[in-house]
Formats: C-alpha cells, sequence, structure tokens
C-alpha cells in the first residue's frame, strides 16, 4: 500500500474554482518546449554545459500523433492550482462524442471532475476505475452524484494506471495522477497518442480491469490464448504496449534486453528503483556506457540502490519527482506508470511486493527520444545532491518494522 507521506502529498484536497476556460489556451505559453538535446554519447554533461530553457514555448513532439506535456513544479501558477496540464486533458474530455474511460490512482482535480460530468450530460457514456483506497473523496462523490459509473479497484496491487481513453481513439497517458499534487506539485509527464490501434489496447486493460472489479473480483486476467503482440507501427516510429501485471516477465526481460543493448548512454528517471536485474544490468552497463539517474529523494530513507555513474537525489522542492523514464542511446525511450520496481524486494522491505496495474510504452524514435531527454536534464539540473543523499538512513532490518512499498 501506498506510504502515508505520499498519498497525503497526492490526495490532497481544494475545492476553490477552476479558472475560466480561456486558460486551456493560456497554459501553451508556459509549458517548456520539447526539442532534440545533442549531447556527447559518452560523457555526462557539467551542470554549466547544459541550455537555457526559453521562457515561452509549447511542448510537443514532431509527430502528428504524439504529443509530450510535462508539470512544472517551479512554476508561479502552481499556487493557485490554475493552467496546468488538467485544463490541457479536461479540453479533450469536453470534445469526447461518444466515451471517456478513466483510470487513476486517484482523482481530485475541480477541471476533470466538471468535464466528466458535463461529457456525461451530453450522452457521453463516462466510466471511472479508481484506487479503492481513494474512491471517496468530494470530487467522486460529485462524478458519481451526477449518475457517471466510478467503481474502486480491489486488486491486490494498487491502481497504479493513469489514463484516459477517448472516443476508443486516443490515449493520454504517462506518470501524472490526476490529482492536484501530481498536476502541480510532482515532476510527472503526460502523452496524447492520437491512434487508434494504441486506444484500443489500452481500451483492452481498462475493460478487464473494470469487468473484474464491477463482478465484485477484483483481479483481472488476461483472455485465455497467447498474448497479444506489443508491437504497433506508427508512421516512421515503433511502439511497444505493455500492460502489468499480465505482462510482468516480459517487461522486465525487455527492458534489460534494451539496457544490455545500450551503445552509448542511458539516462533515467525514477520514484524509486527496486528491480534487481535492472539494477544489475545497469552497474554493469555503466562500465562501458554513460548512465546517469536521477532517484526521488524521499526514498533515500530505504537505501534505494543507486546503479550507473552518476545518480542525483532529485531537487524537486514542492512535492516528488514521479517520472518514471529510461532514454537508451539518444532515441529508445520507456515509459509509463511502470516504476523500475521488482516483486523481489526483501533487500529493503524484507518482504515480496505485489506487481501493480500498470502500463508501460516502449518508443523508438530519436525526436520523441529527444523530448525526454530535453526533460531529464532540466530535472537533473535541480538535483546536486549525489545519491546517496546525507540524511540516507540504514536498511531496515528483520527486527524492525518493515516499510510500504511505494506506488
Amino acid at each position: 500500500m501506498a506510504s502515508q507521506r505520499y498519498r497525503d502529498m497526492r490526495m490532497r484536497k481544494r475545492t476553490t474554482a477552476r479558472s475560466q476556460l480561456i486558460a486551456i489556451f493560456l497554459i501553451m505559453a508556459l509549458v517548456p518546449l520539447a526539442c532534440t538535446l545533442s549531447m556527447p554519447a559518452s560523457t555526462t554533461p557539467s551542470l554549466s554545459a547544459l541550455p537555457t530553457v526559453p521562457e515561452v514555448t509549447v511542448t510537443e513532439s514532431a509527430t502528428d500523433w504524439l504529443q509530450s506535456y510535462f508539470t512544472d513544479p517551479s512554476a508561479l501558477q502552481v499556487v493557485g492550482h490554475e493552467r496546468g496540464l488538467d485544463e490541457i486533458l479536461s479540453a479533450a474530455i469536453i470534445k469526447a462524442r461518444l466515451s471517456v474511460d478513466v483510470a487513476a490512482f486517484g482523482l481530485d482535480l475541480v477541471s476533470i471532475r466538471d468535464a466528466l460530468i458535463q461529457a456525461h450530460q451530453r450522452g457521453v457514456v463516462v466510466r471511472v476505475l479508481l484506487e479503492n483506497d481513494n474512491n471517496g473523496n468530494q470530487e467522486i462523490r460529485d462524478i458519481q452524484d451526477a449518475g457517471v459509473t466510478v467503481i474502486g479497484d480491489n486488486s491486490l496491487g494498487l491502481m497504479h494506471n493513469d489514463f484516459v481513453i477517448i472516443d476508443r481513439n486516443e490515449v493520454w497517458t504517462g506518470s501524472m495522477d490526476l490529482t492536484l499534487a501530481g498536476t502541480y506539485n510532482d515532476n510527472n509527464n503526460l502523452l496524447h497518442i492520437h491512434n487508434k490501434t494504441v486506444a484500443l489496447k489500452f481500451l483492452a486493460d481498462f475493460d478487464e480491469m473494470f469487468n473484474a472489479n464491477l463482478s465484485g473480483l477484483g483481479v483481472h486476467t488476461a483472455a485465455p490464448g497467447p498474448m497479444p503482440s506489443p508491437m504497433v507501427s506508427i508512421e516512421d516510429t515503433v511502439m511497444e504496449v505493455y500492460f502489468l501485471p499480465d505482462n510482468n516477465d516480459a517487461v522486465e526481460k525487455r527492458v534489460n534486453e534494451l539496457i544490455r543493448g545500450a551503445k552509448q548512454s542511458i539516462y533515467y528517471l525514477s520514484p524509486e528503483f527496486y528491480a534487481e536485474d535492472i539494477y544489475g544490468d545497469l552497474s554493469g552497463i555503466g562500465k562501458s556506457v554513460t548512465v546517469s539517474g536521477v532517484v526521488d529523494s524521499a526514498m533515500a530513507k530505504y537505501g534505494v540502490p543507486a546503479p550507473g555513474n552518476d545518480v542525483r537525489a532529485a531537487g524537486n522542492k514542492n512535492g516528488s519527482m514521479h517520472e518514471s523514464v529510461m532514454i537508451i542511446d539518444q532515441r529508445t525511450v520507456i515509459i509509463g506508470s511502470y516504476n523500475f520496481t521488482s516483486e523481489v524486494n526483501q533487500a529493503v522491505y524484507g518482504s515480496n511486493s505485489i506487481v501493480n496495474n500498470s502500463n508501460l510504452l516502449i518508443i523508438d524514435n530519436p525526436e520523441i527520444a529527444g523530448i525526454f531527454s530535453r526533460e531529464f536534464w532540466n530535472i537533473y539540473q535541480q538535483s546536486l545532491t549525489r545519491w546517496p543523499p546525507p540524511e540516507l538512513l540504514p536498511v531496515p532490518t528483520s527486527s524492525e518494522p518493515t516499510a510500504t512499498p511505494l506506488p
């Protein structure tokens, strides 16, 4: 179960009215530009060598089918919880014509609440699946009172998906929780994928989870037979789409393959880092390629392993570093709500953890990799403390209380 600190951070409520819809368009002037960042592959850039972030730019990929957005916890608008990425997403929901399906760890954003209610009132089929422990705040009650179907996820693992499928034709996904903290305080990413094949893959996973909880089982199992191929070709890009827990073994195997195949560099952002196989591969490959990472500083007290040549504690003072991203050789991006964790966490927790409901995308495209490289180095600039930080505490022993795994 998620730690109380994380839950408190992500589920803080605010009942102030959201800004006018015109603010949706103003956000485009405040999100940093995602452009390809050219860096020497064999060395880690010094802080002084990093580029200056433009003040007025728009963040989106060079493709027609994928746009990438990033939260900015240091922006002035976070004080009033206005002009954030939630307003871009709510605008898309408001335009829905047929259906809106939401899978989320939690939801306390007034903008998303209002957009879902408006869509429902226009006759759009709206379904919401939430982590059961976060299913009951005022915003959720408002959505239910309006007649929207809302179900709590009762599976053993956390509902660690955060995605929205609109009209079975487009997906909004990434690391961003649909909460005030996730949108305004934490470092997060939000991807808009406008592709029907990808949308239907997400819809199949959503239906499995939704129907399992609707029936009261709380556990979803993939349909019998071989797993569908994760591969999707979109224009000049190859994407792999995975869902956990069904694909847990395949995900760790595939990530390990990509790490071991790196030729020049690996850069990663991660709230936590426990997967023993991935840890070992990163430690080994770090002897021949550049490996740099940023891990959320709150994990220091658990003694998180720090693989790589240059691993830093995140410097976000307003919230958490919640992104899970790995960029390999400046062309392959591993991204999603899946954290780089493992079921085998005895070294940290003293017991096995449960695989959460989550998703992972592997995108082979240098231009898209450039966007996420830029985000990595933006966060890296703010993360001046090498791992482990001075306040690192001893790893709990078997005689001490064990911590509860974070999502």
